[in-house]
């Protein structure tokens, strides 16, 4: 490699790395709100991720820019722009299959995977593409379910199952039982200290119709998110726990008083 080689080399480095950070704060700021120009932003950091010189053959490279997609989508979704979320999720998609075609073995691939896959389920399910949300949901449950039996099954792919099961609408698809038992695991796995897992065992307690235990840990849930700060919008995750837990808390309430009245 000569200096020119060098240098080019380092510049895209260096510019790869600013577009990682730009990145990251564009993603921040549409998921408290302030979604003004963050796709831009966005698009811009792919476009400097694709001319790189390692754009088509380095697996790191390729794993950034299907990132970069997945975080256009996230934004797209935020933003109402569903069918351009549905694009930018397939586009994550089929790199990030490549990129496992290649090395299947590898965890982070598989993680990447299924992720991907589990998102673009999202956003074909709130664009009423039904069918399309079914087929992917079946093709991630059937990715995951042997690697989640094997010994090494990592957090991650624990708790991407047990949301599955959980959230998705298909009926002959749900395994209640299954879903407490795999989100059980993945809580202890990440010792009570992770608001997400604590809202899929919440769920899958609610699934199971046990609300008062669904309540309980969706307070801990929210307990463990940092303090709300009204200058920056109300987060997303916030949001969702706690339409969850005032869900579990109307079921826990109307159970109370169909029992009372029973009496």
């Amino acid at each position: 490699m000569n200096v020119l080689e060098i240098s080019a080399t380092a510049i895209a480095t260096d510019l790869g790395t600013i577009a990682l950070a730009r990145q990251m704060v564009a993603l921040f700021r549409a998921r408290t709100g302030d979604t003004n120009g963050t796709q831009d932003t966005i698009r811009e950091c792919i476009r400097i991720y694709e001319a790189s010189p390692k754009a088509k053959s380095s697996a790191g490279e390729l794993r950034n820019i299907a990132k970069a997609y997945k975080n256009l989508a996230e934004v797209q979704k935020l933003t109402g722009k569903q069918p351009e979320a549905v694009e930018s999720a397939r586009k994550s998609l089929v790199i990030t299959e490549g990129l496992l075609s290649k090395d299947p073995r590898s965890q982070q691939n598989q993680i990447d995977f299924h992720q991907a896959l589990m998102f673009l389920v999202d956003n074909l399910a709130n664009s009423g593409k039904i069918q399309e949300a079914r087929a992917e949901t079946i093709r991630a449950l059937q990715f995951l379910k042997p690697l989640v039996e094997q010994s090494d099954a990592s957090v991650d792919q624990i708790q991407a199952y047990a949301e599955l099961l959980v959230t998705t609408p298909f009926t002959d698809l749900q395994d209640n039982a299954a879903a407490l038992s795999y989100a059980r695991k993945a809580v202890a796995m990440m010792h009570e200290n992770d608001p997400t897992a604590l809202d899929v065992l919440a769920r899958a307690y609610a699934r199971n119709s046990d609300f008062k235990n669904a309540h309980e840990i969706e307070q801990k849930a929210l307990g463990l998110l940092p303090p709300a700060n009204p200058s920056q919008g109300v987060p997303e995750l916030r949001k969702t726990l706690e339409a969850n837990d005032a869900s579990f808390r109307s079921r826990l309430q109307a159970g109370a008083e169909a029992s009372q009245a029973r009496r």
